[in-house]
């Protein structure tokens, strides 16, 4: 199992994903992030929904370019359908849009952490409070299990029940 899915479009976040990624594994915290090159069929290979599936967190950088990613998008989708907490990280250069596509409404809804990755100004704080949010979505996921753990455990229960 993995700590954290990265999702990330390579034109505008790639030196960002492997600078969150490193912070985050000096504190021990397991991160999928996909280097391969990109998937030319247009649909969401079988490592990366693995990557997605076997992932606790799943994080989003937004850069300027990012909502224009297909596989973005499609992972998005992906992690929403499972009911993976959501980290939006929103880099300097995202551009604020009055509507968005359902998903990237509900990434957005979640607590969002504004990076300044352009003037490099904040940096360093703005990763330690990645790193903090994703410990405090990791404890608490050891504590109390979310709706759709809880939903899946009532479903066992009740197959066990009828058996």
């Amino acid at each position: 199992m993995t700590d954290v899915f990265i999702s990330y479009q390579r034109q505008s976040s790639t030196i960002l994903a492997h600078m969150i990624k490193g912070a985050l594994e000096a504190r021990k915290i397991s991160v999928y992030l996909d280097v391969a090159e990109p998937n030319t069929v247009g649909r969401l290979l079988d490592h990366i929904r693995a990557g997605i599936d076997n992932s606790s967190v799943f994080m989003c950088l937004l850069g300027a370019s990012t909502l224009d990613s297909k596989y973005v998008l499609e992972e998005l989708d992906y992690a929403l359908n499972l009911g993976k907490p959501l980290i939006p990280i929103i880099q300097e250069e995202f551009t604020e849009q009055n509507t968005y596509h359902k998903n990237v409404q509900e990434l957005l809804d979640w607590r969002q952490i504004h990076l300044h990755d352009t003037s490099g100004q904040f940096v360093d704080k703005s990763i330690e409070q990645i790193v903090e949010m994703t410990d405090s979505y990791l404890d608490s996921r050891s504590f109390s299990p979310g709706l759709r753990d809880q939903l899946v455990l009532l479903g066992k229960a009740i197959e066990r029940l009828t058996d």
